[in-house]
């Protein structure tokens, strides 16, 4: 993984591309992505999901006619949301509640395990996992998922404990895509052919 690699794979800056290239590097290493099809398919999904800037979801500025469409079983009509405009504290406590581990509105867990890292992580159980997979624990601070060297390598780790890089192997980029997409986050819910698309271009660039 190299900077050039990075900037002719993704279209990206030089400034982001040595931002991230030394974490990616590691990344890819640590969890066997060794094969351009296996690079491909995690690039392609890693940009699709954070585009390399963004290592943790910004809840605030989400209007309620979208928070409905994406969370219909915790808010019915358009009205129920609109008290949780602007307030990703209360909205990640709504919509994360009692579940991947999490306790109820009020435990405070929606929020402290919201979704961080280049593939977003989610909820108190994922945490444990990556803390244990990781050997950090990620329970007692969350806050290091947002950071770049942990965003890179809890990526890393959920791509290959899900399995990804036999699924890339394979060809079954869409199978890893609608996987993803179950993770049930935002708007991170990955459409097939935008990273299709890009898995195509990186490959081209690697191959």
């Amino acid at each position: 993984m190299t900077p050039t690699l990075l900037i002719d794979a993704l279209s990206i800056s030089g400034e982001k591309a040595y931002r991230w290239v030394s974490d990616l590097s590691l990344t890819v290493q640590r969890f066997q992505i060794d094969s351009p099809k296996r690079r491909a398919a995690f690039l392609a999904h890693v940009w699709i999901e954070s585009r390399l800037e963004r290592t943790q979801i910004d809840l605030r500025g989400i209007p309620a006619r979208r928070i409905q469409a994406l969370w219909p079983d915790s808010f019915a009509t358009v009205e129920d949301a609109r008290p949780f405009v602007g307030s990703g504290h209360a909205l990640a406590n709504r919509v994360f509640a009692n579940c991947n581990g999490n306790g109820p509105y009020e435990s405070g867990d929606g929020w402290r395990f919201r979704p961080r890292g280049l593939l977003p992580l989610c909820g108190r159980s994922t945490y444990e996992r990556a803390s244990f997979g990781l050997e950090f624990d990620f329970v007692t601070k969350p806050d290091a998922l947002a950071e770049d060297h942990w965003a890179a390598l809890s990526a890393g780790w959920y791509w290959q404990d899900e399995s990804f890089n036999e699924l890339a192997d394979l060809g079954e980029l869409k199978a890893i895509t609608e996987i993803l997409d179950r993770r049930h986050l935002i708007d991170g819910r990955a459409h097939f052919g935008e990273v299709e698309i890009v898995y195509r271009e990186i490959l081209q660039v690697m191959t």
